[in-house]
């Protein structure tokens, strides 16, 4: 007897480095943290597809998928999905964090959303499988994506991510953090195409810094393996001089990363994410007081997607 309905979850990620070195062949280190994306997939007699979101509704005909760019992740997934499907079907999105806050909110709601098609049509699948498909689904939609935040919402905890040789490598455990918003956030792709116009006036150096950044991946994941946060920490302190000098920090990112290295249990930080907003990271856990940014509740966890 068919379900009437099933939930799928998947955990937001965030970067710890290699933020741009990853989409030009190099290693990254990314995490899932415990805030999670929900997707409920309730099958439908009509043929359309609807969707229920915080964000707002969108329903359309599966034959025809209205464009929104508002549900673009999910609609891509649906349309590359749509033959298999058994009919039409209601997805209830809700998300445990903001979209605002660089957490990768598009790529849990895509592998959330692709593993609850695959396993509504019956589809022998695995991890892997989820994660080709979701990547594939991101690369779509916003034109390029190197998927370590699809990897991470996939098989959770922290990964030695690669996109091409594709290299996964899961760790055994996840370094403590804290998290700070700069209040702002620019849209990653833009980012991206700021960074790619300054390496083409400079390809050496920054092949220099993508290198450099490459080799401190495997000194880093030897370092959350031994538990060693001092090495872990100095790590990421090299690592935000990179990113300064791909002039991709903030006086409100510079500012929030000189409080985290202040404090005796923040061991080292760094931007996290493409940069020029959004947030920088410390390793350490400490709650912060009387500062005029905002701290995110947010811990890494090895759960990555969920079906119940």
């Amino acid at each position: 007897m068919a379900r009437a309905s099933f939930r799928v979850s998947a955990p937001g990620s965030l970067m710890l480095l290699g933020e741009h070195a990853v989409l030009h062949g190099r290693r990254s280190l990314c995490g899932a943290v415990d805030k999670r994306m929900e997707v409920k997939l309730t099958p439908q007699k009509s043929g359309t597809l609807h969707i229920i979101s915080a964000l707002g509704s969108y329903e359309s005909s599966l034959r025809d998928l209205a464009p929104s760019r508002r549900f673009s992740f999910i609609i891509h997934a649906v349309g590359k999905q749509r033959d298999r499907l058994p009919g039409g079907l209601r997805l209830d999105v809700k998300s445990g964090f903001s979209s605002t806050v660089g957490l990768g909110s598009s790529a849990a709601v895509t592998v959330a959303t692709t593993a609850a098609l695959m396993e509504w049509a019956g589809q022998s699948y695995s991890r892997e499988d989820i994660f080709r498909e979701a990547r594939g689904t991101i690369r779509a939609v916003q034109g390029l994506g190197s998927g370590a935040d699809a990897a991470a919402s996939v098989f959770g905890g922290v990964l030695v991510y690669r996109m091409d040789p594709l290299e996964i490598r899961r760790l055994t455990c996840c370094p403590p953090l804290t998290l700070v918003y700069s209040g702002y956030k620019e849209p990653t792709v833009k980012v991206v195409q700021l960074l790619e116009q300054r390496r083409n006036n400079d390809p050496e150096y920054f092949e220099r810094l993508f290198d450099a950044i490459d080799q401190s991946v495997p000194q880093a994941a030897g370092a959350v393996e031994a538990q060693d946060w001092p090495a872990l920490g100095k790590i990421l302190n090299g690592n935000q001089e990179f990113m300064s000098q791909m002039e991709l920090s903030t006086p409100d990112l510079d500012r929030i990363i000189e409080i985290l290295r202040s404090r005796p249990n923040i061991f080292g930080a760094k931007i996290s994410g493409s940069g020029l907003g959004d947030c920088a990271v410390g390793i350490g856990e400490i709650r912060l007081r009387g500062i005029e940014y905002e701290q995110i509740d947010v811990k890494l966890s090895p759960r990555g997607v969920e079906i119940d």
